[in-house]
């Protein structure tokens, strides 16, 4: 099979694109020729032997293709016509038409851009939105100045993958898509993979870990509170950075939690392995809705139990009681609560973490996601040309859509 992949970036930095290089890797592996076509170019963009890739900067952004591009393009899908086209958080609208009326298309939807206007899900910060997108969304200060001009992209995305099926990693991301207007049966649910190498047992450390962006959705600034009322010899490691960085530096020097919590930055995936294997437990206190959460499947790859938020799609993949903890989003008392127990009752956090690892080994390997894509993809190809649903259009409000 001849799989080209869209993407903005050609470049290992976020999940989607850490995903999108990895499943390549696999299908490749398999025997199908692989293809990237990216937005962005620079020092770190990927250069691999035997594989088509090209630049189209209109792949970034919303704009219309210029006639260059469209040239650019056309030739390159006609040197190289790939069977299925695998989308990943493309949002130009007019890149997507031109390219999914041609080829069988197929999207993995890593975030809430497809029903959320600004793609975070939260009226303000803290604030879950549970409200369905549209125009009502106009009355919100999420979408600040930019409120016509990022409702009229949303809906013309929305608009643009008519023709495209739809591939989440959890039944969260199915639902909220069903709910404005994608019809379930046309969205598959392939749970992620931790894409590391095999653990090594070791002794704990002594020490939470914390591992990614730091941003105000994202909950370390709680995950501090709750540190403070801990017992003195607990420790907390941030592996990451981000915006919000500054504020809870600030925040751990007003609670006087400077020697108790080590600030790593961003760090390569040897040592983050190393930090899996060595914590006590992982936290995850989001604030929003995670799409599904991969920090937590990354620590029950190395047998480490997690205390988690219980928003979006991570009860797909933690069991409270079984493999860690979920407990209510911003509350402290909560985090407070359950930590004590991991710390307390150290024989206890490691049963869950090996059964943690034992339900990741049943459902969550990378084998057995790039097996369900590629049936994903092979459906995409089957069906491709099959009349549309009608489609209301941007003033019907949000469309809705039928299996393809």
């Amino acid at each position: 099979m001849r799989i080209l992949n869209v993407c903005e970036y050609y470049q290992h930095l976020g999940g989607s694109e850490q995903y999108a290089l990895s499943t390549a890797d696999e299908l490749e592996r398999l025997g199908h020729e692989l293809g990237f076509l990216y937005g962005t170019g620079g020092r770190e963009t990927i250069k691999h032997p035997g594989r088509q890739e090209r630049l189209l900067p209109a792949v970034r952004g919303v704009r219309p293709l210029a006639v260059d591009e469209e040239a650019a393009l056309d030739g390159f899908l006609s040197d190289w016509p790939p069977d299925v086209v695998f989308l990943h958080n493309v949002s130009n609208p007019h890149l997507i038409r031109r390219v999914s009326v041609s080829f069988p298309c197929v999207r993995f939807v890593h975030d809430h851009r497809l029903f959320c206007p600004v793609g975070s899900r939260l009226r303000w910060p803290g604030v879950r939105c549970k409200r369905r997108a549209g125009l009502s969304c106009i009355l919100y200060p999420c979408l600040s100045r930019h409120k016509p001009l990022a409702l009229w992209v949303w809906n013309e995305s929305l608009a643009a993958h008519r023709h495209v099926r739809l591939v989440v990693a959890s039944h969260y991301m199915r639902d909220s898509l069903a709910a404005h207007g994608f019809a379930s049966e046309s969205i598959s649910v392939l749970p992620l993979f931790a894409d590391l190498a095999d653990p090594v047992a070791r002794e704990p450390g002594d020490f939470i870990l914390f591992v990614g962006r730091i941003e105000r959705v994202k909950g370390l600034q709680v995950l501090v509170r709750a540190l403070a009322q801990l017992p003195r010899d607990a420790r907390l490691v941030v592996a990451g950075d981000g915006s919000h960085l500054g504020e809870v530096r600030r925040l751990s020097d007003r609670l006087g939690l400077g020697p108790r919590i080590g600030f790593l930055g961003q760090v390569g995936r040897d040592r983050l392995q190393l930090l899996y294997e060595q914590c006590i437990f992982v936290a995850v206190p989001a604030l929003w809705d995670e799409p599904f959460g991969l920090v937590g499947l990354e620590a029950m790859r190395c047998a480490k139990p997690v205390l988690a938020s219980n928003v979006g799609g991570i009860p797909d993949w933690l069991t409270d009681g079984v493999n860690g903890y979920l407990v209510p989003p911003g509350d402290v008392g909560s985090l407070v609560w359950r930590a004590r127990m991991l710390l307390d009752n150290r024989e206890r956090a490691t049963a869950m973490g090996l059964e943690g690892q034992r339900m990741y080994g049943a459902s969550f390997s990378k084998a057995k996601h790039v097996h369900g894509l590629l049936e994903v993809l092979e459906t995409a190809i089957g069906s491709f040309g099959a009349a549309p649903p009608p489609w209301p259009g941007p003033s019907a409000g949000v469309p809705r859509r039928r299996p393809l």
